[in-house]
């Protein structure tokens, strides 16, 4: 199956670009986001 590297490599490079990566912050935590995005962080309450 034919694929493409390139995200793997943007990762290892460190560009990191928030359209394509999330990034989360120390004691924050991932959630479902149930939309397009797949993944968010989840909301502090």
């Amino acid at each position: 199956m034919p694929g493409d590297l390139s995200l793997i490599q943007r990762l290892v490079d460190g560009y990191w670009d928030g359209a394509e990566f999330l990034e989360v912050p120390p004691g924050r935590r991932v959630a479902a986001s149930y939309d397009e995005t797949i993944i968010t962080l989840e909301t502090k309450c």
